[in-house]
C-alpha cells in the first residue's frame, strides 16, 4: 500500500478550490489499498478567503496549514509555502503531487501509478540555458529523491521552483 500526497498552495483564491478538491479525487488513479491525503497551504492575506479556505478544506477532510510569507515577491512567497509544506509532509508520502490552486483535472491521470520508477515528473522550463521544473504541476518521488534537499525558491531570471535547476543538473535524474 502507497500513500500519495497532494499539496496546493491557494492565495486568496479559495472559489477554486471545492472544485479543484473534487476533480482531484474523481480523476488521480492509484491501486485499490493505496491512500491519497490532500494537504492545502493558505498563504492569503484576505481573513474572508482564508477563513473560506479553512472551511472547504475542513467539509473536503483535507489539511489546512496557515501561512503568512510574504518576503520578496509573489513567486517567493509561493516557493516559501510550497518548502514549508514540502519539508513538514516529505516523510509521511511515497510521492508528492504539488499543483497550481488553479489547475484542474479533466480526465484521468494515473501520474501517481506511471512514475513510481521516475524521480520526477514535471513541465519543463529551459531558461539562462537551464533546465528546471515549474512547481505549478510537478510529481516528486520521495521513494527515490527522499535524501535531496529541495528549494523551491527562484533564482535570478527564474521562476518559482528554479533552483531545480540544480537538482536536475548535479543528480542523475
Amino acid at each position: 500500500m502507497s500513500r500519495f500526497g497532494v499539496v496546493i498552495i491557494n492565495y486568496n483564491s479559495p472559489e477554486y478550490l471545492t472544485p479543484q478538491i473534487l476533480r482531484l479525487r474523481k480523476y488521480l488513479k492509484v491501486n485499490e489499498g493505496d491512500s491519497i491525503d490532500i494537504i492545502v497551504g493558505d498563504n492569503s492575506r484576505n481573513v474572508t478567503a482564508s477563513n473560506e479556505i479553512h472551511k472547504i478544506c475542513r467539509d473536503n477532510n483535507c489539511v489546512h496549514i496557515k501561512y503568512s510569507f510574504d518576503e520578496g515577491d509573489y513567486s517567493s512567497h509561493h516557493a516559501l509555502a510550497l518548502n514549508a509544506t514540502f519539508a513538514e509532509y516529505r516523510n509521511n508520502f511515497n510521492s508528492i503531487l504539488l499543483i497550481d490552486h488553479d489547475i484542474f483535472l479533466f480526465d484521468y491521470s494515473d501520474i501517481f501509478l506511471r512514475t513510481r520508477e521516475k524521480h520526477f515528473a514535471g513541465l519543463a522550463q529551459l531558461k539562462m540555458n537551464k533546465t528546471y521544473l515549474h512547481p505549478g504541476i510537478m510529481l516528486i518521488n520521495l521513494d527515490i529523491t527522499r535524501d535531496i534537499e529541495f528549494n523551491f525558491l527562484p533564482c535570478a531570471g527564474m521562476d518559482t521552483g528554479g533552483r531545480m535547476c540544480y537538482v536536475i543538473a548535479t543528480r542523475d535524474v
